[in-house]
């Protein structure tokens, strides 16, 4: 999982405002979105950073205090929140309370 918001920043601009969150090389493509001070992101982000390593899934880490453009692009009104794209479209969120088990198994449908 990309980790560094600079990272996704350099990425995102790149593309044009309206589609650089979700639109990349290959065709999926998660986005795992924290804030400050919250633990249950804490938490929940090395079982996200897993699932995702293990699929061999590109993930991307977005700390929204930092990233008011993802945060309304997104729709985000809460954390932690996980994303899955494939060709471009959002297929799964999950917000606050994260089913890992069913985050896999979605992970799984796009490979």
């Amino acid at each position: 999982m990309q980790i560094l918001v600079q990272h996704f920043q350099c990425w995102c601009y790149s593309y044009p405002t309206s589609t650089c969150l979700t639109t990349k090389v290959t065709s999926v493509l998660t986005h795992f979105i924290k804030s400050e001070d919250c633990s249950v992101c804490e938490t929940d982000f090395p079982k996200v950073k897993e699932i995702t390593d293990k699929n061999n899934y590109l993930a991307y880490y977005i700390q929204a205090d930092e990233m008011a453009e993802a945060v309304g692009q997104l729709n985000l009104y809460t954390a932690p929140v996980v994303i899955l794209f494939y060709n471009g479209k959002e297929i799964h969120r999950q917000a606050r309370i994260i089913d890992f088990l069913e985050l896999d198994y979605r992970i799984k449908q796009t490979l």
